[in-house]
């Protein structure tokens, strides 16, 4: 096979430094890629060894603006350096949160009282937006203790510290010092690779499925505080919802007097095409939490929720950093990066050239490899290619980075091994076009290396 590419040697000295010195020093987490970028600029990634790399991932999402945008900068530098970068928002009011709140209630569409409004509040990250999430649905709705989530899903990490505070009874008295989660199917479109041969399309039956299975037998549907859902499972192998799957929860929803929670963090501020991805098909949830993409530059997240959700007293939920002045500018340049629609736009019409260009990879793919790409999925610049086998899927990302693709999975190692695709909402379709020129090269020299 002749290289198109010259092949590049990730990671360098100067990487393999950093990461032998993380290795040792930091807590083992995640490590996805061997990446170890130094600087970015639109799509375009610069490593630490001087090494240009097409970006595919965003950060996991969160630069939808691109790396380097100017006017996201200028905003953030312009708090820190002119105003009060840190006053702890949550104990002293503060102008910029209190703004971006202002802003967040008029686009957010929530299911609020009549008359009432959306009321917001701030978390560091997409795991504390969550668990704010639970907390107002459990001190709300006294009696209430158990959740309902669908296999698949991520929805963070975190969850320990509130059983061992010991300041003030206000801090844990309306919550247990554990809760229930129910996983139930994910009604994504048609049979789910999750279930191999017993593949039941769960879009037509997750309503009856879980009245004939869960309520009544396992969990009295009065005792449900909330049902936690992804309109697209990020991590869950890029696994978006059925239409009818969703109507037939929201059903069940109102049916039952259970509030609907969408997580956002992945999909939020027009990874999907719109800005949050629930407003694809025309109905409003109880609460929407995001991160990730909600401020880009700094660390940040948010709970919007109808007033009826709010706590009752002051004092029960804060945090240091929650609603920071400089993530809150952060994320009130990003909502008007989106306001004159041109930004949506440009994604929709992006999002037409990847599913081309994913359409042909996958149909090249089959001809070349029966069986190695099993599926394409996606809304937006949110797709996964969904690989038969996890080995091959980690090699054709390893060949990808080496000829200056950056990419990321996704997906059950043995039920759906996925290639997660999320450039910057401003991938122009010449970068989308050398994406999957790589990603060809990088399928044919797997393929090359297994025969």
């Amino acid at each position: 096979m002749v290289t198109k590419r010259p092949i590049l040697e990730i990671p360098g000295p100067k990487a393999r430094e950093v990461i032998e010195r993380q290795k040792k020093y930091t807590a083992t987490t995640t490590v996805d890629s061997p990446l170890v970028a130094k600087r970015g600029n639109g799509v375009w990634l610069t490593t630490v060894d001087d090494q240009l790399v097409l970006d595919g991932t965003s950060g996991v999402g969160v630069s939808g603006l691109g790396y380097g945008n100017v006017g996201l900068i200028r905003a953030v530098i312009d708090e820190l350096m002119n105003r009060i970068p840190q006053f702890i928002a949550n104990d002293f009011p503060g102008e910029t949160p209190s703004l971006l709140a202002e802003k967040l209630s008029t686009f957010v569409h929530v299911i609020k009282p009549s008359g009432g409004v959306a009321k917001t509040c701030f978390a560091n990250d997409g795991t504390g937006a969550n668990e704010t999430a639970v907390k107002l649905l459990l001190h709300t709705q006294p009696g209430k203790n158990v959740f309902l989530a669908f296999v698949g899903a991520f929805h963070g990490r975190t969850g320990f510290s509130l059983p061992l505070m010991g300041s003030k009874s206000i801090h844990t008295r309306d919550f247990p010092k554990a809760y229930t989660v129910l996983h139930v199917p994910f009604p994504e479109q048609g049979k789910s690779s999750w279930y191999g041969n017993r593949a039941i399309e769960w879009e037509r039956c997750i309503d009856a499925f879980i009245e004939r299975e869960y309520f009544g037998s396992v969990v009295d549907p009065k005792k449900i505080a909330g049902i936690f859902l992804e309109i697209v499972q990020g991590e869950g192998g890029i696994r978006p919802i059925s239409p009818e799957g969703l109507w037939r929860i929201i059903k069940l929803s109102r049916k039952y007097d259970i509030p609907i929670v969408v997580d956002e963090v992945q999909t939020g501020f027009g990874r999907t095409g719109k800005l949050f991805a629930f407003e694809r098909y025309d109905f409003e949830p109880h609460v929407v939490t995001m991160a990730k993409s909600f401020t880009q530059l700094v660390p940040g997240g948010a709970t919007v929720f109808g007033e009826q959700y709010d706590f009752k007293e002051e004092g029960v939920h804060s945090g240091t950093f929650q609603g920071n002045a400089m993530a809150c500018r952060a994320a009130l340049q990003v909502i008007a990066a989106f306001e004159d629609g041109s930004l949506l736009a440009h994604v929709n019409e992006m999002s037409g050239v990847l599913k081309d260009l994913a359409d042909r990879f996958a149909s090249y793919a089959e001809r070349k490899l029966h069986g190695a790409v099993r599926d394409v999925r996606g809304l937006g610049l949110m797709y996964g290619i969904e690989f038969g086998d996890a080995k091959f899927r980690d090699e054709v990302l390893h060949r990808s980075l080496i000829r200056g693709l950056n990419l990321i999975g996704a997906g059950h190692k043995e039920k759906n091994p996925t290639i997660r695709l999320l450039p910057p909402l401003i991938i122009r379709k010449a970068e989308l076009k050398e994406m999957f020129e790589i990603l060809h090269e990088a399928f044919d020299a797997t393929v090359d290396l297994i025969r």
